[in-house]
């Protein structure tokens, strides 16, 4: 039997009044690693909030990159209580690392009185939820699907056993689709790593918009995912993480497929990456515009 872990029952919608568009910010690969560029990191979560006031928050996974998680999960939550915005975040691949548990990480942030999560069913990862935005009538305005990419695989292909990051899995889709069924609404969809469909773009197609300096690192497989939510027709947009210095959006099959911006300080590569998020606006006729919004930006 799935055992559903909530962490607040109450809170499993959020309401956008006086006609408002609901106003997304996405955060993602905060990595945060106890150490000096922490600071920078909160100061830039506090900036962005300052500027673009959204009614609602997600991060899009890796929050941390530390043995010290458990603690920065903590200091996440608090830190997001002041602004008193509703939030919610899902997994990325490198949350656990240092044998972190899942389940010590969702019990750190828990008491955090603006959280939304639930864990989801847990015998297929470990942030799969849904949140309902209705408006002042109380009708629903659109779906929030948050999805566990879960870390890494080995996949057989070729009949080799081969290493690749982590996928939305079969029994994921079944999940979704079901879950679709159930809430036939308009859906903004949140992960981590991003879909193989992403390669379909190169750095020279004008059909994308956004930075473009970091091959997509997806599953080596393709599950359907992206199959499934195009055939049930309810998925607007899909947003995700992961790849820190790519941001770019493009429209597939009118589903709008778009990285985040790397919103923390650890740097892999191209050293001094300007950091920053994304905003999503979906209006009461089901319109989305998204843009990315730089700190250097907004701090000049």
């Amino acid at each position: 039997m799935t055992k559903i872990i909530p962490i607040h029952k109450s809170l499993k919608s959020i309401s956008i009044h006086n006609n408002q568009s609901l106003n997304i910010l996405q955060f993602t690969d905060l990595h945060l690693m106890n150490d000096e560029k922490d600071e920078m990191t909160f100061k830039l979560i506090k900036d962005m909030i300052s500027y673009a006031h959204p009614n609602f928050i997600v991060f899009t996974g890796d929050q941390t990159m530390s043995k010290d998680a458990v603690i920065l999960y903590q200091r996440l939550g608090k830190y997001m209580d002041q602004f008193e915005i509703f939030y919610t975040y899902v997994f990325g691949n490198h949350d656990t690392e240092h044998d972190i548990k899942y389940q010590d990480l969702i019990e750190a942030i828990a008491s955090s009185k603006y959280l939304i999560f639930d864990q989801g069913p847990i015998d297929i990862g470990y942030s799969n939820h849904q949140i309902l935005a209705t408006d002042e009538n109380n009708q629903v305005i659109a779906s929030l699907v948050m999805l566990d990419t879960h870390i890494d695989d080995t996949y057989h292909i070729n009949h080799v056993d081969t290493w690749g990051y982590g996928s939305i899995s079969k029994d994921q889709i079944k999940w979704y689709e079901q879950l679709s069924k159930q809430y036939p609404y308009p859906q903004l969809i949140f992960f981590h790593i991003p879909l193989p469909e992403v390669k379909e773009v190169t750095k020279e197609d004008n059909i994308h918009q956004g930075d473009y300096f970091e091959s997509p690192c997806t599953p080596p497989v393709n599950t359907g995912f992206f199959a499934i939510a195009k055939k049930l027709g309810y998925a607007r947009a899909m947003f995700f993480g992961h790849d820190h210095y790519n941001d770019f959006v493009y429209q597939k099959d009118n589903i709008t497929l778009a990285y985040g911006r790397v919103s923390g300080h650890y740097d892999y590569a191209n050293h001094g990456f300007p950091k920053g998020a994304r905003l999503i606006t979906l209006d009461h006729q089901g319109v989305i515009k998204t843009k990315v919004i730089l700190h250097q930006d907004i701090t000049k």
